[in-house]
């Protein structure tokens, strides 16, 4: 049998531990540990039998360990940027009850949660999150850092521009492009394009909010 991967989590709230979860389920990762960078975790806590390190305590640990990020907002960015400055290497986690087509380009440090489905041709940039049951049509591009929510519908050939998030059960229809750094609210309906920077919600959707910041 193939000896498991060490992993470290970033982070430590609920969201690391469902990547918890679904890395212990693939039956490739060994959870080595949770990374925090802000309180209240102490120096030697542990988190669900595991030990919670410190950033800078990822001086000490071995660099064979690969890491997936746990955190789901984009103050994760800099997060992520330190722990490669150490020279670690981030991994893609995909729950084995996930479809993902064989001609899907996958970039690294992507988690797909359990039930999503991705379809032929579609492309992910590094660090995109794709929660439970979300469903990607053929040809959908995802940029690096955006966070497609639980019961997402995208569908065929829409493009979605980098750190942007789409909320929970949300629906996309075909060929719409929405901008970078953008919000599209929970269960909405989104049937045009939208540029970059604003928030959308609504039945269909419409812009309330601009010049946005994600965080």
């Amino acid at each position: 049998m193939k000896e498991k991967q060490n992993l470290l989590i970033l982070g430590a709230g609920g969201f690391a531990k469902s990547i918890g979860d679904a890395a212990h389920d693939t039956g490739v990762f060994n959870v080595f540990g949770y990374v925090v960078n802000i309180p209240p975790f102490e120096r030697d806590s542990y988190l669900g039998g595991k030990p919670v390190f410190w950033i800078d305590q990822l001086e000490d640990v071995d660099k064979d360990c690969v890491v997936a990020c746990g955190l789901g907002s984009m103050k994760r960015i800099k997060f992520i940027e330190d722990v490669l400055s150490m020279g670690f290497q981030f991994t893609n986690i995909i729950h084995p009850t996930a479809y993902v087509s064989s001609i899907v380009e996958l970039g690294v440090g992507i988690f797909i949660n359990s039930g999503s489905q991705i379809a032929s041709d579609a492309s992910l940039s590094d660090h995109v999150i794709i929660n439970r049951g979300a469903l990607i049509g053929h040809g959908v591009r995802i940029g690096m850092y955006s966070v497609i929510s639980p019961g997402v519908n995208i569908a065929s050939n829409v493009h979605i521009g980098a750190r942007t998030k789409i909320g929970i059960g949300a629906i996309i229809i075909d060929k719409v492009r929405i901008g970078k750094n953008c919000f599209v609210g929970a269960g909405s309906l989104l049937t045009r394009d939208v540029p970059d920077n604003v928030k959308v919600v609504g039945m269909p959707a419409r812009i309330i909010e601009r010049n946005i910041e994600m965080e």
